[in-house]
């Protein structure tokens, strides 16, 4: 059974930095997952299924700018980053803060993103 956490590191001296690590052989082992953007970046979920796992965020493009929704694929070639709408951009935040994986081609990522007056759902699903 495989087992993944994901989330964010910061040293105090630099922003957030994505995090994913997984138990493999009785340990814990960072993943080098991509981090988007130079500003934050911050996972809030992941899933695996079948040697396919996602994990899901948020990442500022530039230091102190608002987030933009992320969603990273691992397989066998390593860490890539999907691509995805970030409908808040012009109002402030979107973010992606839960993923499923239904099936091989079958994944569902739900999040929110700011809007003029309120914050707003974001439902996310990509079959392939």
């Amino acid at each position: 059974m495989d087992l993944w956490v994901a989330g964010d590191a910061q040293n105090n001296l630099t922003v957030p930095l994505n995090l994913v690590e997984r138990r493999s052989a009785g340990q814990w082992v960072i993943q080098n997952t991509v981090n988007a953007g130079v500003g934050e970046n911050h996972f809030y979920g992941i899933a695996s299924e079948g040697g396919v796992s996602y994990a899901v965020g948020g990442y500022a493009p530039s230091v102190n700018g608002a987030l933009n929704t992320i969603i990273e694929r691992h397989d066998s070639s390593g860490w890539t980053q999907e691509v995805t709408p970030s409908p808040g951009k012009q109002f402030g935040n979107s973010l992606v803060g839960g993923i499923a994986i239904v099936g091989p081609s079958d994944v569902w990522a739900v999040g929110a993103y700011d809007g003029p007056n309120a914050a707003h759902s974001l439902v996310l699903h990509r079959c392939r």
